[in-house]
């Protein structure tokens, strides 16, 4: 006895049997050049996805940088003014003065952090650099 299924095709509705039904499903499978063209689209899929991967990476490291930057930029302001109130500050004392030495102290320490700030500004300069290419 033979069973007629409704398939749509399309728009329309298709009678088929359940042997044609089995039959053209297991017609389509076999297809070397259809499994062929599957693994192609897989690798390509996958080339994608990575090449996405790569981008997202890219952008994220470069607002990384430009966060760096920024905080740079920002420590690097409060540095000037207190190397520049402790120059000030100096040429009115004498060098016997006890203040003096303790300004020269935060003078040395500034100079520290400002060349931290410097080496890392260079270093986000050349990475920034890179990424760009």
């Amino acid at each position: 006895m033979v069973k007629y299924v409704h398939i749509k095709n399309g728009s329309r509705l298709v009678k088929m049997s359940q042997t044609e039904k089995s039959n053209s499903f297991k017609a389509g499978s076999g297809n070397k050049a259809h499994e062929k063209s599957n693994g192609e689209l897989k690798q390509a899929d996958l080339k994608i996805r990575e090449q996405q991967q790569a981008l997202l990476e890219n952008e994220r490291l470069k607002v990384l940088l430009q966060r760096a930057g920024s905080v740079c930029h920002e420590l690097n302001q409060p540095l000037q003014s207190i190397m520049g109130y402790s120059d000030l500050i100096m040429m009115d004392l004498d060098e016997s003065n006890p203040m003096y030495e303790r300004l020269f102290k935060i003078r040395q320490q500034s100079e520290k952090m400002a060349e931290i700030t410097r080496e890392l500004m260079s270093i986000i300069r050349h990475e920034t650099e890179q990424i760009e290419r």
